[in-house]
């Protein structure tokens, strides 16, 4: 954005357009804001638990979990301004396509858990969009949903030891 726009201070920002009351945040002003708006399970991975080496005895730790993370896009922008906000949208829509996927390659500071980030743009009806605006409790402005797939969230604790003796297995949980 800085190169693209030759600004001298930052276009995006990280924080919701809002502030406690609903109002517009002055913070954002004349900025692209990306926030949270919802976050789930994604069922499309079977989540089975990991395992150990299979030898007399094994370990089983908790499946990773594998969440959608659905981020919004919005220029907030002064009404006067409002040709300049969908010059950034428009921008912020055109790197995501260009570049869908992040990974370690693109990002090195990727935290080490997270293998790849997905973005996809989810469309949404008329209808649900004034749902999520009225119930983030503001004034729509122009704006994008992403889902951002891929999200691993992996633990390194134990659920249970299994013990292989003559043929037959003893679970032993709470470890």
């Amino acid at each position: 954005m800085h190169q693209h726009f030759d600004l001298d201070e930052d276009a995006v920002m990280l924080t919701s357009p809002f502030d406690s009351e609903g109002n517009a945040s002055t913070q954002v002003s004349n900025k692209l804001v990306v926030f949270l708006t919802n976050i789930n399970k994604d069922t499309t991975f079977n989540n089975l638990p990991a395992s150990g080496p299979s030898t007399t005895t094994s370990f089983t730790s908790p499946s990773p979990l594998s969440l959608n993370l659905y981020v919004l896009v919005a220029a907030s922008f002064d009404t006067a301004r409002y040709q300049e906000s969908l010059k950034y949208l428009s921008h912020a829509m055109s790197c995501f396509q260009q570049q869908p996927i992040i990974d370690r390659h693109s990002s090195p500071e990727l935290a080490d858990s997270i293998e790849r980030l997905i973005l996809d743009i989810e469309n949404v009806d008329i209808n649900d969009l004034s749902n999520l605006w009225g119930i983030l409790g503001g004034q729509y402005i122009p704006s994008i949903l992403y889902r951002v797939r891929m999200v691993v969230f992996t633990s390194d604790a134990i659920d249970s030891r299994v013990i292989s003796v003559n043929n037959s297995a003893i679970t032993t949980t709470g470890i």
